[in-house]
């Protein structure tokens, strides 16, 4: 069945390569199966984008799709290089119409000495294509009497070889360049992850865009994000390529990054010290509260398990929100915070608590 491609595409009959560009660039973002993950289609749906786009995107092709439809030579299934195509190469050196003879009920091969001779062009050879096993062409020059044949009889150009035009007639088109881009996020953003948008220009031309993105959870400071057909147009038919943003991270005036971990300095008074006490302290998932033992002293590290860097399983092509593992701890560095004023009975009592205790609190500093 014939695919209605400008009806894929949103333009009519007459849209100009500029409509038909600027109508895949739009659908191409809206229809990506990484922006629709609920969607079963959506990889289906672009995939027909794609190849509506890869056939009216190309002069040559559109102007063969208007004629005959979707079916058209070179856009059969196989495609080109195969036995879709109707010049396929056979193992045997033959190309064959349709397939190779399978015997006398089989489709009858074709020799390509025979079209020469009923075009009268000769052979190169003896042996071009009828009893040798290789490509009657590769006995051809490059600007040989079928060079100048297809060519419409004029004189041979200058410029590439036969075989390297046609590699580059039968190319999906050149993959637009990819463009690179920096944001910087909050620290407790790169922590818990979220959505954000930033704004690129797609091409000289083009308007400014704003694109949004889930920033994964977790994300480290340096780290690229890639998505995937955002980049600048391709070529004729080819790709767009991708949007690489690169995040940079603004440090947090108390919390610190230890890998999966977060350190945090947590002040207590000299009582807390002393006698303990339960105090609550910020973390990513909200308050929590930490219990501190008596007799603490200033240095000692406490661990909340869980409240650390949670980290996302995310793939660098994929926008969506990911699916976020166990984080890591929060770890709680105890700094003892001594009273600004003192009375003088607690001056009093802290002369009778050193005489009491008579400890050298220095035996194990030395130099070697």
């Amino acid at each position: 069945m014939s695919e209605n491609y400008y009806s894929i595409l949103g333009v009519s009959k007459k849209a100009s390569e500029e409509e038909i560009q600027k109508a895949y660039r739009n659908l191409a973002r809206k229809l990506h199966p990484d922006l629709n993950p609920d969607d079963p289609d959506a990889k289906k749906k672009f995939q027909k984008l794609q190849e509506a786009f890869e056939v009216l995107g190309n002069k040559d092709k559109r102007k063969m799709y208007d004629q005959y439809g979707s079916v058209f030579p070179g856009n059969m299934p196989g495609g080109e290089g195969t036995q879709g195509n109707p010049f396929f190469w056979g193992g045997q050196g033959a190309p064959f119409q349709n397939g190779p003879s399978s015997g006398a009920g089989g489709k009858r091969a074709f020799n390509m000495a025979d079209i020469l001779e009923m075009l009268g062009i000769p052979p190169q050879g003896a042996s071009s294509g009828r009893s040798s096993g290789g490509n009657p062409f590769d006995t051809m020059e490059s600007n040989g009497s079928f060079h100048q044949f297809f060519n419409m009889g004029g004189e041979a150009d200058s410029g590439p070889p036969l075989s390297e035009r046609s590699r580059r007639r039968s190319s999906a088109g050149e993959t637009g360049a990819d463009i690179h881009q920096t944001i910087t996020i909050s620290f407790t953003q790169a922590i818990q992850g979220g959505q954000t948008s930033l704004s690129i220009q797609r091409s000289k031309q083009g308007k400014p865009e704003t694109v949004s993105f889930t920033i994964p959870a977790g994300v480290e400071n340096g780290k690229k994000i890639r998505l995937r057909g955002l980049g600048q147009p391709g070529v004729g038919s080819g790709r767009p390529g991708n949007l690489i943003i690169e995040i940079r991270v603004e440090p947090h005036p108390q919390f610190q990054r230890r890998g999966r971990n977060l350190l945090l300095s947590v002040p207590i008074t000299l009582k807390e010290a002393v006698f303990g006490a339960k105090v609550d302290i910020p973390s990513p998932k909200g308050k929590v509260t930490l219990s501190i033992p008596p007799g603490s002293v200033s240095g000692m590290k406490l661990r909340i398990k869980g409240c650390g860097v949670p980290i996302s399983p995310v793939k660098n092509d994929s926008p969506g929100p990911q699916a976020v593992t166990d984080a890591g701890d929060l770890i709680a560095e105890l700094a003892v915070l001594l009273p600004r004023k003192w009375f003088s009975q607690d001056l009093e009592l802290l002369r009778k608590l050193e005489t009491q205790e008579q400890v050298n609190v220095r035996h194990h500093l030395r130099w070697k």
